[in-house]
Parts: structure tokens; C-alpha cells; sequence
């Protein structure tokens, strides 16, 4: 049976950042007469919209993002989990929305990364409320991890470039996916990381 990959970019000013909209205006004397606007970009992690098919099965590099069909035993990133800080959107990909049963029959089929109580309650798996809603682990998803840029390229040159420096293999989506998470960095006010998990 095969693996597949499922995986998220997200992204985050490293230090928050108050942008001004419109400047505040003064009369002659000093005396402000209209406010500045303001908003403030917090350091919350973001989700880059991208829609990119995770289908190739290059299970080297599934063994050092997250020590999945580690057949070579290759030294792996640390095993840290789905991330607690994950953007909404990560999350609802991740997890199942939980609804009742009757909703399940009736919308079952039609509604996105949803399962019904009795499933949930049968998992017997982790359950939390999240934007009013309540959610489970999802059965088929495991190995959840993360990783940073910098790792990102350390598995990829692990897997895909031989000595003399050149690279071998099926990598080009690999280094397009290193090409986002390098472009969103590339300003030095962000930083950006992989999210991703696993089914089989």
C-alpha cells in the first residue's frame, strides 16, 4: 500500500508590524483634527493559498521529514507533531469537523473533512471545539510534523543532490516548493515552514 503526503505552507512576521493607512492630519496649531488608521499585523502563522498536487511518493524524503517508510534509516528532523499554532485552514485539513448523525446522512457525502459522532466516539481519537465547531482526529491521517526552510533544503540536497553538485532524481517539485518557502523569506521579516502529514 502506498504513502501520501499532505502538506501546508504557512508563514509569519517574526516581529509584529503597525501599518499606517492613513496619516493623522493636523490644524496649524498642532491640535489633531483626524486620527491616523492603523492596523497592526500580528505574528500569527498564515496560509499561502497555492494549489499544488503532494502525489509523487518519494519516500526518502518521507523519511527525513518525518521518519515515514524510513527504510534506509536516514537521520530524520525531529518529530514534533501537528503543530498546536497551525492556521484555521491547516487545522480543518487536518482534523474532521464532528456532526450528528442525521447531518451526516444528509450532508455526509457533500460536506469537506466532516464525520459524524458515532465515528468520532468509534475512533475514540483527540476531540476539541474550534471556531464553535467541534472536531476529531482524522483515522487515516499520521506522523504529523513541521519544518523550516533551512530543513526543508537539507532534505531535499539529502535525497536529490550527488557530490559533484548536481541534482538526480525526480526533484523539480521539491525545489519549487523550496522556492516558495525561500521567496516568502526572502525579505527577512518572515519566516515560513512546511506543515504536513501522512495516510497509507
Amino acid at each position: 500500500m502506498g504513502c501520501d503526503i499532505h502538506l501546508h505552507i504557512e508563514y509569519r512576521l517574526k516581529k509584529e508590524r503597525t501599518n499606517v493607512i492613513r496619516e493623522a492630519e493636523y490644524d496649524n496649531d498642532g491640535n489633531e483634527v483626524r486620527k491616523a488608521i492603523t492596523w497592526t499585523e500580528k505574528t500569527d502563522w498564515q496560509k499561502y493559498q497555492y494549489r499544488f498536487e503532494w502525489s509523487d511518493r518519494l519516500y526518502g524524503m518521507f523519511a527525513i521529514l518525518a521518519d515515514v517508510r524510513n527504510n534506509w534509516n536516514l537521520e530524520h528532523i525531529d518529530l514534533r507533531g501537528f503543530p498546536d499554532d497551525a492556521h484555521s485552514f491547516t487545522k480543518e485539513e487536518y482534523y474532521l469537523r464532528v456532526i450528528t448523525d442525521d447531518e451526516f446522512k444528509k450532508y455526509g457525502d457533500s460536506w469537506h473533512n466532516c464525520c459524524s459522532v458515532s465515528n468520532a466516539l468509534s475512533w475514540g481519537g483527540k476531540r476539541f471545539i474550534m471556531n464553535n465547531c467541534e472536531y476529531t482526529e482524522h483515522p487515516d491521517w499520521h506522523s504529523p510534523n513541521w519544518c523550516t526552510t533551512e530543513e526543508m533544503r537539507n532534505a531535499i540536497e539529502t535525497i536529490f543532490k550527488d557530490e559533484d553538485g548536481t541534482y538526480k532524481g525526480d526533484y523539480i517539485q521539491w525545489m519549487g516548493l523550496l522556492g516558495t518557502m525561500e521567496g516568502l523569506e526572502r525579505s527577512g521579516e518572515y519566516e515560513c515552514r512546511a506543515v504536513y502529514w501522512f495516510d497509507n
